[in-house]
C-alpha cells in the first residue's frame, strides 16, 4: 500500500494547527453474500507503519488509509463509512452503499414516546443510515458486517475494552482501528431512550461517532474522520481518551489469521 501521500497530508495538517426478534422488534439481517462476490483490489499483505517527523520534531506513526467522507452518502452511517475505509485499505473493492444494503444488520424502533421498544445497538444498526433520524450501532455489529466481506486470511475482531494506548500497537503493525468516540470530540449527552426486549431501558448517547485511528504521536491521535468530510484529523490524546471512555472503549481491528 502506498504511503507517500501521508507525508504531505500530515505536514499540511500540522501547519494548519497552531442482531433477533423479540416483543415485535424486527431486525432485518443483511443478505450476506459469499466472499467471492467482493472483489479484491490486491492480495492482503502485511503493511508497515510509517514514521513521520513533523515540523516540531515530534515523531508520528501514520498509516495511509483511503479516506471516505459520509456527507452525501450515509448521514448517520459513520460506522459503515469507517468500516468501508478499513476494508478498502485491505484491498476489498466495495462501496458504503453495498455494505449498508447487503451486509448490515438493521433494526427499528416501534411505538412512540416513552413507550418505544427496540433492540440494543450491539445487536443491529438502529434506524436507517440513509436518514438523519437514524441512530447507529456498536462494535459487535460492525465486526460481524466486516467478517461477511473480508477475504480469507483476515478477520475483524471486536477489541472493546482495549486502551487506546495499547491500540497504537495495532498501528505499529500496520492495522488501522475503528474507534467509537463522539462527533468532533465534543462531550456526549443523554439522547433518546427506548425499552429493550429484556425490559431494561436504554438511552442512546447523543453525539456517538465512529472514526478510524490511522496514526499517533506522544500528544496526538490522528483519525480518518468521516463526519462532515473532515478528512485526516488530529485530536489531543487526553481528549480522545475521555470521549472513547464515554462510548464504552469500543473498537474493532482487522488481523491476519
Amino acid at each position: 500500500m502506498k504511503k507517500s501521500a501521508v507525508f504531505g497530508m500530515l505536514f499540511t495538517l500540522i501547519a494548519g494547527m497552531a442482531g433477533g426478534v423479540a416483543l415485535g422488534i424486527q431486525i432485518e439481517r443483511g443478505q450476506a453474500q459469499p466472499p467471492e462476490t467482493v472483489s479484491a483490489l490486491s492480495s492482503p499483505e502485511p503493511v508497515s507503519a510509517v514514521s513521520v517527523v513533523s515540523a516540531d520534531a515530534e515523531q508520528a506513526v501514520m498509516l495511509e488509509v483511503p479516506y471516505i467522507g459520509q456527507q452525501g452518502l450515509l448521514p448517520t452511517g459513520c460506522e459503515i463509512v469507517s468500516a468501508c475505509m478499513v476494508l478498502r485499505y485491505y484491498g476489498c473493492d466495495i462501496t458504503v452503499h453495498t455494505l449498508a444494503d447487503r451486509y448490515l444488520e438493521i433494526g427499528s424502533l416501534t411505538g412512540s414516546g416513552d413507550a418505544r421498544i427496540g433492540p440494543h445497538p450491539a445487536e443491529c444498526f438502529i434506524g436507517s443510515p440513509y436518514e438523519a433520524s437514524g441512530y447507529g450501532c456498536y462494535a459487535p455489529v460492525i465486526e460481524r458486517m466486516m467478517n461477511r466481506v473480508l477475504p480469507e486470511g483476515l478477520t475483524a475482531e471486536d477489541t472493546t475494552g482495549t486502551s487506546l494506548d495499547r491500540l497504537t500497537r495495532e498501528i505499529d503493525r500496520g492495522n488501522p482501528v475503528l474507534v467509537w468516540a463522539t462527533m468532533n470530540m465534543k462531550a456526549s449527552s443523554a439522547g433518546s431512550s427506548w425499552r429493550l426486549d429484556n425490559g431494561e431501558s436504554f438511552t442512546w448517547p447523543s453525539g456517538e461517532h465512529c472514526l478510524v485511528l490511522v496514526g499517533y504521536d506522544s500528544k496526538t491521535y490522528y483519525f480518518n474522520d468521516p463526519y462532515q468530510n473532515n478528512g485526516l484529523m488530529p485530536y489531543p490524546r487526553e481528549l480522545v481518551e475521555r470521549r472513547f471512555a464515554e462510548l464504552g472503549c469500543q473498537s474493532v481491528t482487522v488481523r491476519q489469521t
